[in-house]
């Protein structure tokens, strides 16, 4: 290491400065287990074998362990030493260039490959509310036995602005009332008419990218935690609640494995989940449980290198009708509508999952042009410019 001695003016040196640099720093390579062989002292159960320090490039210890037991002899040992993956074999010195080959050809380096998914959700909602309010007063018309009566009946809309004034109700209203002769005849009257139709549209779209092992599963998942209480029962006075969780929301699984140059067979479970309604459960002490509702598929195809995969068809569709009513009167045809309230909800969802699998080009390969697989594309440019060059 390089250092510098300061001389103060009397001559005297005095204690050497920091170094500056890290050139006398060991490299890396030094750093790590190199592989190296020993002969077995004589005299020992193995004397005449070899132990050979081998430290894995890429795989695993315990994986090319497993393999290596086919071709090793009955007396051989293989000990993985995991902390610094590495394999001490000791085998016969005859037996020992076939478990080198054996190794040369299993311990490499497995294709990597990157996945770019891009996820649609479409939701798409159409409802209509209808509600009315009715009350009559009959006194100003005289002697009558029925001197009030009213009714009311409101869609869920206008129930919850009354509880909430930071969102009131936004639909339309109407009222009528008794004006003239017909206050003598009927008495006061007030018949308030609220309706509500909604529609909306929502495109959701998540453009996620991983990159794994040829063989290896990855997961791309987007979800809500969604929590969910559950009443235990200790004894008649003691009752605990606890909370778990719920994932809901999009989830993508891909096992691609690459097979020759550039075939890759792909399995491919997408999930998606979410909640429908809420239901009372006494059990849950009356607290609403959430109901999820879940769509999944699962397949696997051969694709290219480069080519894109879609995945689609999971769409829900959820109907729903509240109607409230007074009784008989509310079924007459055409009267009847202004003596009831009705709530209709039509929700439609549809998740399609666009996927692009391509082979990643490992660094060794990127050495030699030559080595580096080509995509269908890539090919048929080189045959169209050869045959173009032969005409």
């Amino acid at each position: 290491m390089l250092m510098a001695q300061v001389e103060d003016p009397a001559g005297t040196a005095t204690r050497p400065d920091p170094p500056t640099d890290f050139l006398d720093f060991p490299a890396a390579p030094d750093l790590l287990p190199r592989d190296y062989e020993m002969e077995e002292p004589a005299g020992s159960a193995l004397a005449g074998y070899v132990t050979r320090f081998y430290r894995v490039r890429s795989q695993a210890g315990q994986a090319l362990i497993d393999v290596l037991n086919h071709w090793k002899s009955q007396k051989a040992r293989i000990v993985n030493v995991p902390q610094h993956n590495m394999l001490i074999i000791t085998e016969e010195r005859e037996r020992l260039p076939v478990l080198e080959k054996v190794l040369q050809q299993v311990d490499l380096v497995p294709p990597q490959v990157e996945i770019e998914a891009r996820v649609i959700e479409i939701l798409e909602t159409d409802g209509f509310e209808f509600g009315f309010e009715l009350r009559v007063d009959r006194a100003p018309a005289g002697n009558t036995a029925l001197r009030r009566y009213d009714g009311s009946f409101h869609s869920n809309s206008f129930l919850s602005s009354l509880t909430n004034q930071a969102a009131p109700f936004q639909g339309a209203s109407m009222t009528w009332s008794s004006v003239g002769k017909v206050v003598k005849e009927l008495g006061d009257f007030e018949f308030i008419m609220r309706a509500l139709q909604t529609e909306g549209y929502a495109e959701i779209v998540s453009a996620p990218r991983v990159v794994c092992r040829s063989g290896q599963r990855a997961i791309l998942r987007t979800a809500t935690k969604l929590p969910i209480q559950d009443f235990l029962v200790q004894s008649t006075n003691n009752v605990r609640i606890a909370t778990r969780f719920e994932s809901v929301g999009v989830t993508l699984e891909v096992a691609p494995t690459v097979v020759g140059r550039d075939a890759i067979t792909v399995e491919v479970k997408p999930s998606v989940s979410n909640v429908v309604r809420f239901e009372f459960s006494p059990a849950a002490g009356g607290i609403p449980v959430p109901v999820i509702a879940e769509r999944s598929a699962v397949t696997q195809v051969d694709i290219r290198n480069g080519e894109i995969l879609v995945i689609g068809g999971l769409l829900d569709t959820q109907s729903r009708t509240d109607q409230r009513r007074v009784p008989f009167i509310g079924r007459l045809p055409i009267i009847g509508r202004l003596f009831s309230s009705t709530d209709d909800l039509e929700q439609k969802t549809n998740v399609v999952f666009i996927l692009r699998i391509r082979i990643l080009t490992s660094a060794e390969k990127a050495r030699n042009r030559d080595e580096i697989p080509l995509t269908r594309e890539e090919r048929t440019r080189l045959q169209e410019r050869d045959e173009g060059d032969g005409r």
